[in-house]
């Protein structure tokens, strides 16, 4: 099966305060690459550094994965990553969604995807 959402217990897990606050004191903050929905995701579901990571005056990239990890994001596109962690953390932010060249067959549309998040595609 596919994975539809992800949900942390307690839904209001405390964060580390020295997360909170190198998140804030950050010139750059770069969120992924790493397991969509055990890594990246989680991170985004504490209320705190989810405020942090909003408030923050430091750069925001977003580093999508070099390939769909297996049993998690098999058959996503770049855009369709973009679209769960909206549906996950829909006030975020970025400055640049950062994707490798060779993963993003349709520029154009992950370009509109990162447009959600107020960001800029940056290919390498």
């Amino acid at each position: 099966g596919e994975v539809q959402s992800v949900h942390v217990v307690p839904a209001d897990p405390p964060a580390v305060p020295e997360a909170v606050d190198a998140v804030l004191d950050a010139d750059w903050v770069v969120v992924g690459p790493g397991s969509w929905f055990s890594s990246v995701i989680p991170h985004l579901l504490v209320p705190e550094l989810l405020d942090a990571l909003t408030k923050t005056r430091a750069r925001r990239v977003l580093s999508l994965n070099l390939v769909p990890q297996p049993g998690e994001t098999e058959g996503f596109s770049p855009q369709r990553h973009l679209e769960v962690l909206a549906r996950h953390a829909p006030k975020l932010a970025f400055d640049v969604v950062l994707a490798d060249e060779a993963a993003v067959p349709d520029r154009a549309s992950l370009a509109e995807a990162a447009e959600r998040f107020d960001a800029t595609v940056e290919l390498a």
